[in-house]
This record gives structure tokens, C-alpha cells and sequence, in this order.
């Protein structure tokens, strides 16, 4: 029903009256303005771009405004600043640093894509070192940590429950799929694709799973049956590839590659730059087959699953949500070295009648934390029941209750 534009800020052209290269809005214009015809009938697409000018200037992730395009085209939707690229929400105090981009959202979002997780997001996810400040209340392996920190309660109440916008999830994350970055049509530069992927194998790959008969056909039968030699080779290939640098070729890969594995087996095989195209393309197509979301079906959480469906059925009852906040509704944060914890009021824009109203309360990240909401929001608690809660939560009164991290929930009036 409609179209992302990718890298919209690159569409440029040369001014010659202001001598300048500029972005070239009016070529975005015409875009969105583009109808299909279908069986006589005329649509025009929704149209979504993403837009993050002034990239490619350094600082463009935090100076970008992420609101040009619908500032010329109200009907237009932009990705908002946090389904951008540069998420890391397994690491801590991720939520807490990006408490600017997320009051943006609550005051100019609606009509930004929102959310944490996508293509991007998920693939730069697996390239985060694993000693880093990681958060391990989100898991106790790192890849129960990233499909934790992809498909989270609390984010999800914050962004479906709340918050202005289009929700938005990567089908990867909410199937807790592992992803990467695939090429498997470039004879040169694949192999270093491959190098610079090496810590997928880190967040997304436990042994077990390698050891599975269905799983990295293609290198088993290249004889690469261990996975622990396998993590042997790719960190010994990426430290090569990066201390090549511009001088990365494959035939010089070929002879490193040679004399590292004579120091490792007795009777190494003969290794030519084919070998190495032949091994890329074989890991990239292994990678490719275990990222397919239908092997996870079977193994996702009823409940978790449940959770997100009457999260998305709540978000279509109450469209009057993707509308920005109001002078009178709230948005605040706890948030100190030990925890982050966001909480608000909204209440339905209406001329008459009784509005509808919501309250949310999610753990962001950190210790346990005591919630009292009617000294927060000043409510009378007894006028309030649950109206959503993230999962095993249980709450024995809604005047006092314990939060951990990743929990949540949603409030609606008696």
C-alpha cells in the first residue's frame, strides 16, 4: 500500500543560481506524488521516507531533525530518529541516553515511523563488541540479551501503547530470528562482507544450534563441521582483512591464508582466492537459510506472542494515539546511575464527551524499581485497572508495585 524512499537526503542536484549542491525536495515532491492505477482505479502511495539530512556530515545523527520531508509534505511519513540505523538498546543506559530523541517523538512524532527494531537496527546489533557495558538483565547469553533487546515489553508498551507515530517491528525481531548483512553476488569483496559480519556469530549463534543438521549445510561440507573452529577462522580473517586495509586482495588473503592454517593442522588444504570466494558465499547462503523466520515458529513464547498481538489490537482501537502530545498530557522520566524508568498521562483530543485516557509506566533499563504512580501522576489509583501488562507480570495493587527491566504497563480508567 505504499513505499519507503531509502537514503532520500542523497537525492541531490547542482543549484546553479545558488552555486551549491542542494537536496532536491521537489524531486521527493513528485515522488509522492506518483498514483498506480489498478483495474481502472487510481491510488496515491503512502509514501515513507527516510530521511536523515545533514548526512553524510559527522554529527548528522544527533543534529539531524529527522522532520524536513513533512515539513513540505504533511501526508508524508519519515522515519523517526530511533527506527534509524544506529540502535544499540542491548547495551546500558541506551534508553536513558536517548531520552532527547524519545521527547521529540511524544512532541512532533506523529508522523514518524517509531519503534527499535528493523533491517539496520538489527544488523548493526550483532556488531557490537561483546565486552562492552552490556545490559544483562536482558538475558545471560548474548543472544538471549539481543532478541530480548529487539522484542521488548516495555519498548513495545511505549511505542504501540503510547506514544505518537506508526509503530513499526522488524518481522526478525518479533520472531527472535537472528539477522545479519548478506552478499552472496560479489566474487571480490564478499569475503571481506564475511570479516566484517564475524560477530554475528557472537550474539546470534550458540553452539547447539551450529550443531544442528539443518543448519550451515554448505560449510559442513566444506569440512568446517566445528563451530568453534569456524569462530577460530572468522576471527583470524577478520583481524587480517582490517590490518589489509586498502590493500585487501584476494590472492594475498589466499597465501596469509595458507600459512595461518599450517599452523593450525597438520595437512592443511590448498587455498586459493576461489577458495576463499567458494567459503564466503557458502557462509553468506548458511547465514541466509538460518535468518529465515519460519524455522523460529515453533520456539516463540505463547505468551509473549499473545502480548504483542493485543498490543497492536490496542493501537488500532485507539487510533487518537499516533496524534502528538497535548499541553495538558505527561511525559517524564526516572533516571539516575541505577535505573530508567518512563511514565505518563495521555488523554483523548475531543470536543465533547468524556475522553478516553492512558497511563504507562515502563522500566527502561536497571535495578528493580518500586512504582507509585499516585504520587507521580497524582492519580487516585482506585479509578484505574490494568489495561495491558507486560508478561509473568503480576501486580497485587496498583498503589505500590515492582517494576524490572523490560516490564511494563498500561492503565485505563474504570
Amino acid at each position: 500500500d505504499g513505499i519507503r524512499v531509502d537514503g532520500a537526503q542523497d537525492f541531490k542536484f547542482f543549484n546553479h543560481q545558488s552555486g551549491q549542491v542542494e537536496y532536491d525536495d521537489d524531486y521527493l515532491r513528485e515522488m509522492s506524488s506518483v498514483r498506480q492505477e489498478i483495474g481502472g482505479q487510481q491510488r496515491q502511495l503512502f509514501s515513507i521516507f527516510e530521511d536523515g539530512r545533514p548526512w553524510p556530515r559527522a554529527d548528522w545523527e544527533e543534529s539531524s531533525t529527522y522532520l524536513d520531508v513533512v515539513k513540505q509534505q504533511p501526508e508524508a511519513y519519515q522515519w523517526g530518529p530511533l527506527i534509524f540505523a544506529h540502535n544499540t538498546p542491548t547495551l546500558n543506559q541506551f534508553w536513558n541516553k536517548k531520552w532527547r530523541r524519545v521527547g521529540e517523538i511524544m512532541q512532533h512524532g506523529s508522523h514518524w515511523i517509531t519503534g527499535c527494531g528493523n533491517h539496520d537496527t538489527m544488523r548493526r546489533g550483532p556488531q557490537i563488541d561483546p565486552q562492552a557495558d552490556i545490559n544483562w538483565n536482558l538475558g545471560k547469553t548474548l543472544p538471549a540479551v539481543i532478541r530480548h533487546a529487539y522484542d521488548n515489553p516495555a519498548v513495545a508498551l511505549l511505542f504501540y501503547g503510547f506514544s505518537p507515530g506508526l509503530p513499526m517491528d522488524f518481522l526478525n525481531a518479533t520472531m527472535r530470528a537472528p539477522w545479519c548483512f548478506f552478499r552472496n553476488t560479489d566474487d571480490i569483496y564478499g569475503l571481506k562482507v564475511v570479516a566484517e559480519e564475524v560477530r554475528f556469530l557472537d550474539w546470534q549463534i550458540e553452539p547447539a544450534r551450529y550443531d544442528d543438521a539443518g543448519a550451515f549445510v554448505r560449510l559442513k561440507q566444506l569440512s568446517i563441521t566445528s563451530f568453534e573452529n569456524l569462530r577460530m577462522f572468522m576471527a583470524w580473517l577478520n583481524e587480517t582483512v582490517t590490518n589489509l586495509g586498502d590493500d585487501y586482495d584476494l590472492d594475498v588473503l589466499a597465501k596469509l591464508c595458507q600459512d595461518f592454517l599450517a599452523t593450525k593442522v597438520s595437512e592443511p588444504p590448498q587455498i586459493t582466492a576461489q577458495t576463499l570466494r567458494v567459503f564466503a558465499k557458502a557462509y553468506m547462503e548458511d547465514c541466509h537459510d538460518l535468518c529465515r523466520v519460519d524455522r523460529y515458529a515453533a520456539t516463540l513464547d505463547p505468551q509473549q506472542t499473545r502480548f504483542n498481538l493485543a498490543l497492536r489490537r490496542y493501537r488500532h482501537a485507539h487510533p487518537w494515539l499516533s496524534e502528538n502530545l497535548t499541553p495538558q498530557d505527561r511525559f517524564d522520566r526516572i533516571s539516575n546511575d541505577i535505573q530508567t524508568i518512563f511514565y505518563g498521562l495521555r488523554s483523548e483530543p475531543t470536543e465533547g464527551g468524556v475522553p478516553k485516557r492512558v497511563v504507562v509506566v515502563t522500566h527502561m533499563g536497571g535495578e528493580p524499581i518500586t512504582v507509585r504512580l499516585a504520587d507521580w501522576l497524582g492519580l487516585d489509583m482506585s479509578q484505574w485497572r490494568v489495561a495491558l501488562s507486560s508478561p509473568g507480570l503480576k501486580l497485587a495493587a496498583l498503589s505500590s508495585f515492582k517494576l524490572q527491566d523490560g516490564q511494563g504497563l498500561l492503565l485505563e480508567p474504570v
